[in-house]
């Protein structure tokens, strides 16, 4: 008799809120959640600290202030990939000369590295900052005789390649150098939270638009060093198969770059800036866990969460 007087709408309306639980806390789920937020936490973490690795390596002079780490990491000069001379091992004890002191690896402060110690030996194991080498290795211009097609095509290939890498480093250098520290000017965008937090995941999140200039740099680059041969490619079928294959290995390269390379180079120093931001993180890692309480917890248990995490916050930058 009660709904006699009620629209089909609000009787339905009624029988829903009649059937509806009340919400109770999974702390299961929430138990699940808090590793998934910590795997998140860590891999932004390292992500962002071998970024900022590479931000500082943009301001680290090196060969006697010619040139930056950075500049060896990712080369874009054309006599670091066509050498005038071959790599010798008394190439390799000048530059160990210039790994600095391993005795203060890692003793540093927390604002800007000090000292690097570049794990060259290390890099070159993966042909990281080797001059020369495959494929440039291939060309050949020392014949004084008229080059056939094949050495011609072998020329092409390692032009054009050598070409696409210089202007995508080039790119990315000026990128990480535009968030580099500058110790007498200052810079506002090498803050590390910045960097780690909003920057580093932009990285990767533009990633998709990457793969096309990646493309668009191989095609321009093979066309522009030798057209009729790339044309002729196109007939043949090589052209497609070599800018797809330049260009997924330097999308691989891109994301070793971010990931791995900094690793690579000095472990001690990369380990020494996730520390140095170890409370960034576990705030970060506090603000994915209200998020989770949310989810998986009553209001009331969630907004107390909240509360907490507001006064950590607050006691923490006060």
């Amino acid at each position: 008799m009660s709904n006699v007087n009620l629209t089909p709408i609000e009787v339905k309306q009624q029988e829903k809120e009649a059937n509806s639980e009340i919400k109770t806390n999974n702390w299961k789920n929430f138990g699940l959640s808090l590793i998934s937020n910590l795997i998140v936490t860590l891999l932004i973490g390292i992500s962002g600290s071998n970024f900022i690795y590479l931000t500082n390596a943009a301001s680290k002079k090196i060969g006697g202030g010619k040139g930056t780490l950075l500049d060896i990491l990712l080369p874009s000069d054309e006599g670091f990939y066509f050498p005038k001379e071959k790599f010798t091992e008394e190439k390799m004890d000048e530059i160990k000369a210039t790994m600095g002191d391993q005795s203060k690896c890692g003793d540093l402060d927390c604002k800007i590295p000090k000292e690097f110690c570049t794990n060259f030996p290390k890099l070159y194991k993966f042909n990281i900052g080797k001059p020369g080498g495959f494929p440039y290795d291939v060309k050949d211009t020392s014949s004084s005789m008229p080059a056939g097609f094949w050495q011609k095509f072998k020329n092409w290939f390692a032009d054009g390649t050598a070409n696409s890498y210089m202007r995508d480093r080039s790119w990315l250098k000026k990128t990480l150098t535009f968030f580099a520290p500058d110790p007498k000017a200052g810079n506002m965008f090498a803050n590390n939270s910045f960097q780690m937090f909003i920057v580093t995941p932009l990285m990767y999140l533009i990633f998709p638009l990457l793969l096309f200039i990646i493309f668009g740099s191989t095609l321009f680059s093979l066309f522009n060093k030798g057209p009729l041969i790339a044309f002729l490619g196109f007939f043949f079928l090589y052209t497609f198969f070599i800018i797809y294959g330049i260009s997924f290995v330097k999308a691989f390269q891109y994301i070793a770059t971010l990931l791995f390379v900094p690793l690579l180079a000095d472990f001690k120093l990369v380990k020494k800036i996730f520390i140095c931001n170890g409370k960034s993180l576990l705030y970060f890692f506090l603000f994915l866990t209200c998020t989770s309480a949310y989810s998986n917890f009553d209001n009331t248990t969630a907004t107390t969460m909240l509360v907490l995490y507001i006064l950590i916050l607050i006691k923490g930058y006060w």
